[in-house]
């Protein structure tokens, strides 16, 4: 933020929120927001303050991320009372440091990610365990998928009428690949999905 000048900044993000969110694409718009502050310099500025109720008012959750975080804990417990409106605030030391000699490790990532994940509605949670490349997240809803899609599949290969068991199995392979590569971040073109079908019956 240029803070000297932030009223006019604040004016351009509107611009871009409104237009972002306003698009009929889910992947234009803007689903959370990291507000970075300096932890060393223990204040919060008026630019900033303002930048959190206007994410708020535009449905923007907020994640307050205390950058290069060391000699001052206790400043997280005052930038929350001064935010009250930010979803989370996470003290964040992206490489180590070295403070009069002493070394400090880094610190704060898998919070961060935890605090984000949290923050950002479920409707594209699996697009950010994509973006995050968090596998173990991503693994998770694929096997929930799988799981799902073969209990399905059972369901439909009992029906009685004659082709209708193969066209039901077919039709769950099919949503279950498509989930799934959605889920891991593999495109595919539509017209892919009846041939990979055709070989996962196979």
């Amino acid at each position: 933020l240029e803070m000297e000048r932030y009223k006019e900044t604040l004016d351009g993000l509107k611009r871009e929120f409104e237009s972002r969110n306003s698009s009929g694409d889910p992947f234009d718009h803007i689903h959370v927001a990291w507000l970075c502050i300096d932890e060393p310099s223990l204040t919060v500025q008026p630019g900033e303050e303002a930048l959190v109720k206007l994410m708020t008012r535009e449905g923007i959750p907020v994640v307050v991320v205390l950058t290069k975080a060391g000699m001052a804990p206790a400043f997280k417990s005052k930038v929350e009372e001064i935010l009250p409106d930010a979803r989370a605030g996470v003290r964040v030391r992206a490489q180590p440091i070295l403070i009069e000699g002493q070394a400090f490790p880094q610190m704060g990532l898998a919070d961060l990610m935890q605090a984000t994940e949290a923050a950002i509605p479920g409707s594209v949670e699996a697009a950010w365990h994509v973006a995050s490349r968090n596998l173990e997240a991503m693994l998770r809803r694929a096997e929930t998928t799988i799981r799902r899609a073969a209990a399905a599949a059972g369901a439909a290969g009992a029906a009685p009428l004659p082709l209708a068991d193969a066209a039901g199995v077919f039709g769950v392979q099919g949503g279950m690949i498509g989930s799934v590569s959605l889920t891991m971040g593999v495109k595919l073109k539509r017209s892919e999905l009846p041939a990979m079908a055709m070989m996962a019956d196979g």
